[in-house]
């Protein structure tokens, strides 16, 4: 034990120094500078002075990790006191351990206490904590596994579920450390702006993880549990939910007492919307740059004319409706995939999306619910094509649709893939010969219940504009290349001043091209989609917890081998057509006007359909430990509603502090 200890970390010690120097004088200007750079690349060498005296005392090994934690500090000026305090204190604790190690047997428990205290002293300030996390895993490896640690560490490794379970690991660090880092730093930051050597800085800690566990934990695939099961108590379940709902209450009001500015995120409009709807029964009006359905329903709550009190109220309906449709999400989840993936997707929508949006006089919650069901619909209409669900699907559409105008999208995407589903052989699609006849019958009915829902919108429209179709967003914003550009064009054709000369026509559709090449689109993409992507990251971390979530599925596919039925693979295909109509239509949008908000639309179905996939991939398949066990699907949920919870703190102060909805 001593000799395997001691050989890991004088090795340990040799490369380290090693790869620090090539970093240090690979860095452009050089981070340690005149005369003190001497100095930093002597306490470099401490390390590898200290590997020297293995033939000596193998001992004197263990301070290795203190003097390249100590050399580390020097190295990166400026560095705040306070910082390099914990640092240094981090470095005496590990090196502390490392000899209580080399002289004997260290409980399990207090080795996973000295890694987890030596990686959060270092924090995600700087190299250190990739120097923590290596000097911890090192020494925790070679201790976790006792004397044949090589071995048991080759075997784990061959297991190929231990590399997603890593990569899992490694993304939930990356989740918690991103959203504190966001919090803590000073000027903050986000995962965008991460160096690479804080990204590896989050793999030691998972690592050494799995690499002490790894040797007593086994996968076996079983329709029954192959060794007593380890059931999640209900009061687990029952604490997590109240749990997550105190949180998201807390939050919701949080952001409800801060927001009383009418004119942030066009809540004002709304409100005037709803204002003119009460006054005005029958008659839709305005410049068709907002749908009507939100507003119509704070029509039914306002009274007088205190426009303050009005803006509460719809706030009031907005939280009203996140709450509800919240818990119908995760009543659908629990009759899906059972209670434990319910909670853990009802806290991955409460804790990033509903908590920031619900408190908003915006129609945002309310559309990006109308559309999972939209999409849930769509769905069902692929697998298992019938009338009754083509006109579920066709009613639910026109309802997003008035909710918010991005509905069609979702229809068109429906129309293409379904045609394709029913023109492709059945070895393709999975699809028996009646329901390839009854595919034309569900379409049509979609699309005929989508227009009978909208026909008073495009009637009132029709009456209003001469247009059936007019929107204030289509129809100007939409092709305009900057938003000052796209407000002169509106108002030059709505608002025109008295002797203005005729404004010029509307670069819309094909006269799009007539001033723009198809490598300006392509550009107008890139740059919307980059921004899109900026915007997502440095929001408030509903980017990271879907990662974590997707991957998930990706891991329990990956560990339950399973392979999605051909029946399956048309709503599949249905939705990367979506995602990636969306994600476009965000990339162009982003051009004019930036917002995560572009991004939101596929939140939930995404969401949806990895909690699906997790269900699926992870239930045949056990997680075995000491003679119990645990299903697959269960751990991961379990696992998601751990990192839900856990990066709740950084988000509530995230909703103290920022006005949410843009």
């Amino acid at each position: 034990m001593k000799g395997n200890v001691a050989t890991g970390v004088g090795v340990h010690a040799l490369l380290i120094p090693l790869v620090v120097w090539v970093w240090l004088l690979g860095t452009q200007p050089p981070i340690a500078r005149g005369p003190g750079e001497r100095t930093v690349l002597a306490l470099m060498l401490l390390p590898a002075v200290a590997a020297t005296l293995v033939a000596i005392d193998r001992r004197m090994l263990v301070w290795a990790p203190a003097a390249i934690e100590l050399s580390a500090v020097a190295a990166l000026p400026p560095v705040r006191p306070l910082f390099a305090l914990a640092l240094a204190a981090a470095a005496i604790v590990l090196a502390g351990w490392g000899w209580a190690l080399a002289r004997g047997p260290v409980p399990r428990w207090v080795s996973a206490m000295v890694l987890l205290l030596t990686v959060v002293a270092a924090g995600p300030w700087s190299l250190t904590t990739t120097l923590a996390g290596l000097s911890a895993s090192c020494v925790f490896a070679l201790h976790g596994t006792g004397p044949n640690g090589p071995t048991a560490i080759a075997e784990t490794a061959r297991k190929p579920w231990s590399w997603a379970l890593l990569a899992w690991a490694w993304t939930a660090n990356v989740v918690l450390v991103g959203a504190y880092w966001k919090v803590l730093a000073h000027p903050p930051t986000n995962l965008v702006a991460w160096p690479p050597e804080r990204w590896l800085a989050s793999l030691p800690a998972p690592a050494a993880a799995l690499v002490l566990f790894g040797g007593s934990i086994d996968v076996e695939r079983s329709r029954r549990a192959p060794t007593t099961a380890a059931r999640v108590p209900q009061w687990a379940l029952i604490t997590a939910a109240v749990v997550v709902g105190c949180t998201a209450v807390l939050a919701i009001s949080t952001q409800w007492q801060r927001n009383h500015d009418p004119g942030l995120t066009d809540q004002g409009a709304y409100v005037t919307y709803a204002e003119i709807l009460r006054d005005s029964p029958g008659q839709v009006v305005g410049d068709r740059n907002r749908m009507p359905i939100y507003p119509y329903l704070v029509s039914f709550a306002i009274r007088g004319s205190d426009a303050a009190h009005h803006l509460e109220v719809a706030k009031a309906v907005g939280v009203a409706i996140a709450v509800a449709g919240s818990a119908l999400f995760a009543a659908w989840l629990a009759r899906r995939i059972g209670w434990t993936g319910a909670v853990a997707g009802w806290a991955s929508f409460v804790l990033t999306v509903a908590m920031f949006k619900a408190s908003f006089a915006q129609a945002d919650v309310l559309s990006f619910l109308l559309l999972l069901v939209s999409a849930v619909a769509c769905w069902r209409i692929l697998q298992h094509p019938s009338a009754m669900r083509g006109a579920t699907a066709g009613a639910a559409l026109g309802l997003s649709h008035l909710t918010k105008a991005n509905a069609s999208i979702m229809l068109a995407a429906l129309l293409g893939v379904g045609v394709l589903a029913a023109l492709l052989p059945r070895t393709w699609t999975g699809l028996t010969k009646h329901d390839r006849r009854a595919m034309p019958f569900a379409l049509m009915a979609a699309v005929f219940l989508f227009l009978a829902v909208v026909a008073p919108y495009l009637v009132n429209s029709q009456r209003q504009f001469d247009d059936p179709l007019f929107n204030a967003n289509s129809t100007y914003y939409f092709w305009y290349d900057s938003w000052p550009e796209a407000v002169r064009g509106y108002e030059a054709h709505e608002h025109p001043k008295p002797g203005a000369p005729e404004p010029e026509p509307v670069p819309r559709g094909l006269r799009y091209f007539d001033r723009h090449s198809a490598s300006d689109v392509v550009d107008r993409l890139t740059s919307g989609l980059s921004t899109a992507y900026r915007e997502s990251v440095h929001s408030y971390g509903f980017v990271n917890l879907l990662a974590l979530v997707v991957i998930s599925a990706a891991v329990a596919t990956t560990i339950g081998h399973h392979r999605p039925a051909r029946r399956s693979l048309v709503p599949l295909a249905f939705g990367v057509v979506t995602t990636t109509a969306y994600l476009g239509l965000a990339g162009w949008w982003m051009q004019i006007v930036h917002g995560e908000r572009f991004i939101l639309p596929m939140y939930l179905p995404v969401l949806a359909w990895s909690l699906i996939q997790i269900d699926r991939g992870g239930r045949g398949s056990w997680v075995v430990h000491r003679g119990r066990s645990v299903q697959v699907s269960t751990a991961l949920f379990a696992g998601i509603l751990a990192v839900a919870l856990l990066q709740a703190p950084a988000l509530l102060y995230l909703a103290f502090h920022i006005s949410g909805g843009q």
